[in-house]
């Protein structure tokens, strides 16, 4: 997230207990978070971070507005991702940024792995977005210009987990990182630092103009 002018506020989907909220706050932002899980939200609010228990309809945008609004790793676990980006949307103040971070459907993960990709979590993964999908869905609702960060290498935490997953082994388990699998990420790396469709996530910055 990019330096703030001042007053300028961050509302964060999906706080968690609040680590990025807090740097965030020291960067100068006015910031504020939600989330569904009680325990992270006093946890947050003992720090001293407007921190709110629930989903996004708790927020009312006829009465607050934000400048950036992050939600990384939600838009997956949403029923009907439509309505919930159409309202952060309307959360957000002219010239505010929305910023998304979610798993790619056409990533090389997803293409060599195939049911047993580690982005597909099934059954907490609802929906899992395309480039082309989530632009499609974003500028349907209002969004104009789009920017995508720079490259991130990921493929090797996700292969390793997917790679164990295909052989039955616990991809959280210390087993799942010692697989021979270098050749394959580094070919995979490449494609991907080149082209963003292929990319293990989507990580888009939308506007609202």
């Amino acid at each position: 997230i990019p330096l703030p002018v001042k007053g300028s506020r961050l509302l964060d989907i999906g706080c968690g207990s609040s680590n990025f909220l807090l740097r965030a706050k020291s960067m100068g932002w006015d910031v504020t978070g939600i989330d569904f899980d009680i325990k992270a939200v006093k946890a947050a609010q003992k720090k001293g971070i407007d921190v709110r228990h629930g989903g996004l309809e708790i927020l009312d945008f006829n009465k607050e507005k934000f400048d950036y609004i992050t939600m990384a790793h939600v838009i997956e676990h949403v029923h009907d991702p439509n309505k919930f980006l159409e309202y952060s949307y309307k959360l957000l103040n002219n010239g505010g940024k929305l910023w998304i971070d979610t798993p790619n459907i056409t990533s090389q993960g997803s293409k060599i792995y195939g049911k047993n990709w580690r982005g597909l979590e099934i059954p907490r993964h609802l929906v899992i977005f395309s480039h082309k999908s989530i632009e499609y869905l974003l500028k349907k609702i209002g969004f104009k210009s789009f920017v995508y960060p720079p490259y991130r290498k990921l493929c090797k935490s996700l292969f390793n987990a997917s790679h164990a997953i295909q052989n039955s082994i616990d991809p959280y388990s210390v087993d799942a990182q010692n697989f021979n699998l270098s050749k394959t990420i580094q070919q995979s790396e490449k494609i991907a630092k080149k082209d963003i469709t292929q990319r293990e996530f989507i990580t888009i910055i939308a506007e609202k103009n």
